[in-house]
């Protein structure tokens, strides 16, 4: 008989590990038959490392839930567990054949706003047929190329709903601070002056912080509940003792779906920017097709702002922000920033119907199937599905008011760029931001870095180049020019979104 693997006592809790195990256990059954191979795909922003991490644990939780006689037999050499595509990709994959779109030997231009519940994924490529005289092409008859991915790392359904919440707390802070309620600060958010010590990561903050957002998630998917400014809302919410309060607490509506539209705004005027970057000086034709992605995308806010027609209780709020011109449409965005040669957005609204076994929740796992090896797709890369993500932020310093970019997304890794001479004070101000709109003009999503160097009597020039996806390295010379290993005073960095 199988002996059955044996774990030793120090063995570390691994709560990917876990999940896999469980997941395997529940797809090998008798009903099913067991399964030895398994593909993953991963987001657009996922460092090699995060992406090698994640494998490793499903690798081992897979393989543990396999029978013993299974796992120590030579069947278990078939065993396989990989990765294949990215998200937004597999999305793409799964839509293009959906709508019977046949590839061109020219190839046809798309792109992928994937709106999940913790971040936005940008996507963009192109469907063609595969050409024979390549020989990683060979045996396929289409190929999907991707490249210069990009993403709004802080934009998400779930971290919407998160940052609204927080924003009620705020309305409503003379009451929270009289009954000590904490709360747990979103990211990128400044803290509420006065309010420091109750905003903390505890276990109450965070169950607040569920409370709240399950409460008011009508608000953000505009269904189920309606609300009003005038009248009180109860929510039971704890104190930093645990102690349980009723409270009746009062919002002001306008003032957060104008937030919300604005910051769904922000993440379309990225994408359209991130679209613009990456199609420009190729051969895109006269359209590309846009696709929806991602639950947060039902928002009707994001279907005006792509142009599609919005219906029910919801129009007059979105239409009021187009004639009041406080947002323009994803078409209005290009032609702004796409003077000559424009193409037209042609966009795929989400697919919600019952009946389409192609929805959100199961077109990347659709698309992952017409991936895997022999169905003669073929998935292609800038940078190689098994190589690190590209370059994801931007980087510069200021001359006087004005942000001067010298790292943009998708930079090329290793390579050095001059950043201009540093003064005898030693003292440079480094210039960031997630946000390709720092690069048009809005400098309100810039932060900066302080460095200090040793000058001394010399004239010396900064020089930096990118390293990872947020990572970056910077040095001095006191030449103009430095070779890949040159430069003195070397300083890593990494800033995380």
């Amino acid at each position: 008989p199988s002996v059955p693997l044996q774990l030793e006592e120090d063995y570390p809790i691994d709560p990917i590990e876990l999940y896999a195990f469980y997941l395997g256990m529940s797809i090998n059954t008798r009903q099913r038959g067991l399964h030895l191979q398994y593909y993953l795909s991963f987001p657009v922003q996922y460092t090699l490392e995060q992406r090698e991490v994640i494998l490793s644990s499903f690798r081992r939780g897979l393989y543990r839930s396999l029978p013993a006689s299974i796992a120590q037999s030579d069947y278990a050499q078939n065993f396989h567990v990989s990765s294949i595509g990215t998200e937004p990709a597999a999305f793409a994959a799964s839509l293009i054949e959906e709508i019977d779109d046949p590839p061109t030997k020219e190839g046809k231009a798309f792109s992928v706003f994937d709106f999940g519940g913790g971040t936005t994924d940008f996507a963009f490529g192109f469907w063609r047929k595969a050409s024979p005289e390549k020989l990683e092409e060979w045996g396929n008859y289409a190929v999907i190329e991707h490249f210069s991915p990009s993403g709004d790392v802080h934009l998400g359904g779930e971290i919407i709903l998160w940052k609204l919440a927080y924003r009620i707390y705020e309305q409503n802070i003379s009451l929270m601070r009289s009954k000590k309620i904490p709360f747990v600060q979103p990211p990128n958010e400044t803290p509420i002056e006065g309010m420091e010590i109750l905003l903390d990561k505890g276990h109450i903050a965070q169950n607040n912080v569920l409370i709240m957002m399950e409460k008011f998630r009508p608000l953000w998917e505009r269904k189920g509940d309606s609300f009003s400014n005038n009248e009180g809302i109860s929510i039971s919410l704890r104190d930093y003792r645990g102690i349980l309060y009723t409270l009746e607490i009062f919002i002001r509506i306008e003032e957060l779906e104008e937030w919300v539209s604005q910051r769904i705004y922000q993440g379309v005027q990225n994408f359209i920017f991130a679209l613009y970057n990456a199609f420009k000086g190729r051969n895109v034709g006269e359209q590309i097709d846009v696709f929806l992605a991602g639950n947060a995308s039902r928002s009707p806010f994001v279907q005006l702002l792509f142009g599609l027609e919005i219906h029910g209780e919801t129009e007059s709020f979105s239409k009021r922000y187009l004639e009041e011109e406080k947002v323009r449409t994803c078409h209005e965005l290009l032609q702004h920033i796409w003077k000559d040669g424009r193409p037209r957005l042609h966009v795929h609204p989400l697919r919600t119907d019952e009946g389409s076994a192609l929805n959100c929740k199961t077109g990347v796992a659709l698309g992952m199937l017409s991936l895997t090896p022999g169905k003669g797709l073929l998935e292609k890369s800038d940078s190689g599905i098994e190589e690190q993500p590209p370059f994801s932020i931007f980087v510069g310093f200021k001359w006087g008011p004005v942000f001067h970019c010298v790292l943009k997304q998708n930079q090329a890794y290793h390579v050095w760029k001059s950043m201009g001479g540093i003064s005898l004070s030693g003292t440079f101000l480094l210039y960031y931001s997630f946000s390709p709109l720092s690069v048009m003009g809005d400098t309100r999503q810039l932060k900066m870095k302080r460095l200090r160097f040793d000058v001394g009597k010399d004239k010396l020039f900064v020089f930096i180049r990118a390293i990872g996806p947020y990572s970056i390295e910077v040095c001095v010379s006191d030449t103009i020019k430095i070779a890949a290993d040159g430069g003195m005073q070397h300083q890593t960095f990494t800033f995380h979104p």
